[in-house]
């Protein structure tokens, strides 16, 4: 299978940067979008014990995670709940897979 043909499924974080987290996402095909109105379904935190729902927008092959409620994030999660609206895909109409990850102090590849 092409890169296009196995959807959004592996992803890079970066460290975070002041109040949000940039993750970086491999296999998005010809780009990232948000089906729907707006991008929904990722969540931060700051122990890991307690998510809010977070603002995000897509930059490029990028996606910015932001929450007013989350001052110094320690985790991201994205549709991580038994029926997540999740609005994630690449222009090929493949999803993001759902996912939880504590934020790495440096570039890091998760498989």
């Amino acid at each position: 299978m092409g890169e296009n043909e196995e959807g959004v499924r592996t992803l890079i974080a970066w460290p975070k940067n002041g109040l949000e987290c940039r993750i970086r996402f491999d296999g998005v095909g010809g780009g990232l979008v948000a089906k729907g109105s707006a991008l929904m379904g990722f969540e931060l935190s700051a122990d890991g014990k307690a998510f809010v729902a977070a603002a995000a927008e897509i930059k490029g092959d990028t996606v910015i995670v932001t929450s007013a409620d989350v001052k110094a994030p320690a985790e991201v999660r994205y549709a991580w709940a038994g029926w997540p609206r999740a609005t994630l895909f690449n222009k090929e109409d493949l999803p993001a897979t759902p996912f939880r990850w504590p934020m790495p102090g440096e570039e890091q590849r998760v498989k």
